[in-house]
């Protein structure tokens, strides 16, 4: 959205984190002369584009205070002669950065740290300026060059120093974040689960073999429910091969929950489709977690007054949208019994324990899973330009969220 327009200069704000990535990813290359103040610095790949336009350079400052920045940092601009810490009595937190040459500047001014949260994933802001005769510009270095005059040079001693806490603070985050989970339930936030993306990642493709046969069997169900959505899925012959894909009842089709032990109930399966029909989600639109829930919600009621159980319900929503949804089950799906379903995996991670006997209940945990699931940096992790050309990375996140049970097999044996 343009504030201010001229033939001189721009004022423009980025209003996602994704916008402000963008735009400090094109300016490191295009611009002569870089200068920045930003609370904490992580590895990620906009900070590897800096790093080989590292000449460019000039005054810049950053923060370590809760060891927010990364060590390896440290390390990258130890004795630099442009590259210092600012470590004060208060948090430094400034988010300046400037690209410059003799005749024009850009400026971005906002919420966004150089971390894989501020360029990527978080809601952040900010205001772009970009001028070709830059007063503004000498007030912006001025204050750069201020905080830079403050700071320190890093030196190795510094390095050791902030290598202890930082390895201290790591080490800790888990239980931090476990103490917090009773006060985000009580002010109704989802709890933080701390699921990274390269955590789950290594966990999903730990046995090569296994990942890639999981993903051409869920490429083949997705393509059969896109050919039965065309048709309506409540025609489909349930009796066929392609419904036995779908429900996991055919070999070799049985992961994710599959339902070796389906019971052949005609209506059920009738009342199942009917209303899974009816959960239809834009997947070409921003997700909306509201709403999703709201669909969620109708179709399981629906579901549970038939007396039809989670796993049943949960595997047609996942092999319909596996981004989006797990299916909840503890059967053994595979010949030699090893995998026992994810239901103790749920209870483990996610503190949420499914029982046969509660079914009031099940909905409402079901649904609680579901948001502490699309509340971690996995689900909400965005692809960075080098992950879009790793077919992996993009399968996975093609299905994130029903290829969790390979993740929960994982964390099992490991």
């Amino acid at each position: 959205m343009k504030l201010l327009k001229t033939s001189k200069e721009i004022m423009k704000l980025l209003k996602t984190s994704k916008e402000i990535g963008e735009v400090i990813s094109d300016c490191i290359n295009k611009y002569t002369n870089i200068s920045f103040a930003v609370a904490w610095i992580k590895d990620n790949e906009i900070y590897h584009e800096l790093l080989k336009n590292k000449e460019k350079i000039k005054k810049s400052t950053f923060g370590i205070d809760f060891a927010g920045t990364d060590i390896n940092v440290l390390n990258d601009f130890i004795y630099s002669d442009n590259v210092k810490i600012y470590k004060g009595k208060y948090t430094f937190h400034p988010k300046i950065y400037v690209f410059y040459n003799i005749t024009r500047y850009t400026a971005i001014i906002g919420s966004a740290n150089l971390t894989n949260g501020g360029m990527f994933n978080n809601d952040e802001c900010a205001v772009l300026l970009t001028k070709e005769n830059g007063v503004l510009l000498k007030d912006i270095l001025k204050i750069l060059e201020e905080y830079f005059d403050k700071a320190k040079i890093i030196t190795s001693d510094m390095y050791e120093t902030y290598k202890i806490q930082y390895e201290n603070i790591k080490k800790h985050t888990q239980e931090i974040n476990n103490s917090l989970k009773n006060v985000e339930e009580k002010i109704g936030e989802a709890p933080l689960i701390n699921l990274s993306w390269d955590e789950v990642c290594k966990g999903i493709t730990d046995d090569e073999d296994d990942f890639k046969n999981k993903i051409k069997i869920l490429s083949e169900i997705k393509e059969i429910i896109r050919k039965l959505r065309q048709e309506q899925i409540n025609t489909v012959d349930t009796k066929s091969d392609d419904f036995r894909k779908i429900i996991g009842f055919k070999s070799g089709y049985e992961h994710f929950g599959g339902l070796k032990n389906y019971y052949r109930n005609h209506t059920n399966t009738k009342v199942i489709l009917e209303h899974l029909l009816k959960v239809e989600i834009d997947m070409n639109e921003e997700i909306n977690i509201e709403k999703i829930i709201e669909h969620v919600r109708e179709y399981l009621q629906v579901i549970k007054e038939r007396s039809i159980g989670i796993a049943t319900a949960t595997r047609f929503l996942a092999m319909k949208y596996p981004n989006l949804f797990l299916c909840v089950n503890n059967e053994a799906n595979q010949e030699d019994n090893s995998y026992k379903g994810n239901k103790e995996a749920i209870k483990d991670i996610f503190g949420i324990e499914f029982a046969n006997s509660e079914p009031d209940k099940t909905i409402e945990k079901y649904i609680t899973l579901l948001k502490m699931i699309y509340n971690t940096e996995y689900f909400n992790h965005k692809l960075t330009k080098v992950e879009k050309q790793n077919e992996n990375f993009v399968a996975i996140s093609r299905y994130k969220v029903v290829l969790l049970d390979t993740y929960f097999q994982y964390w099992k044996n490991n």
